[in-house]
């Protein structure tokens, strides 16, 4: 299968192609969760990997909000996941342009927890402002710099008030980047 390629690499992420903030995002447990808490219906639908198939259970809110994220200028969103190069998977079934990806194979389970703070350590060494999203490994106040760490419940994932966290970080950050100082004459 011929995918297209990220707009920019993670490596162009971090050298600072982006100008604002980096949207760090997990899958299994933030995005796709068993019992998202979203007004209006859920959808499921079993996804087929090289390494099975699994089942991914999303609410259209959560999805319609990540294609807003998608395309907001100010934000660039970064998958974090052992999904690896399996994500393109979720982004068609979501229809989401292709994104950066931090982590690039499928990893074994016991390697995901290094592999992922490895990733918010690199992020968080260029100074720009960060979200990290994951549900087992995000840890408040475990990176240095302006971020935002938001640890979602697993069998819940993201939710509606966690989104406007992240818009509200994504202004405040964004503003911030972009403000001038004024000098009293």
């Amino acid at each position: 299968m011929n995918t297209p390629a990220a707009v920019v690499s993670f490596a162009e992420v971090l050298a600072g192609a982006h100008p604002s903030v980096i949207l760090v995002l997990d899958f299994h447990g933030t995005v796709s969760a068993p019992d998202p808490q979203w007004p209006g219906e859920c959808r499921r639908r079993d996804v087929q990997t090289s390494f099975g198939t699994f089942p991914v259970v999303w609410a259209s809110g959560l999805r319609d909000e990540l294609h807003r994220l998608s395309e907001d200028a100010r934000v660039q969103l970064v998958w974090s996941t052992s999904w690896g190069p399996e994500i393109t998977r979720i982004e068609d079934l979501f229809g989401l342009p292709r994104q950066p990806r931090a982590i690039d194979n499928v990893l074994p389970h016991e390697e995901v927890p290094a592999a992922k703070r490895a990733v918010i350590d690199r992020v968080a060494s260029t100074g720009i402002p960060f979200v990290w999203c994951d549900d087992r490994e995000a840890v408040e106040g475990a990176s240095a710099g302006t971020s935002l760490t938001i640890r979602p419940r697993s069998r819940h994932g993201l939710t509606l008030a966690d989104f406007e966290r992240i818009k509200q970080f994504v202004s405040t950050a964004a503003a911030r980047l972009h403000s001038v100082p004024v000098r009293n004459p």
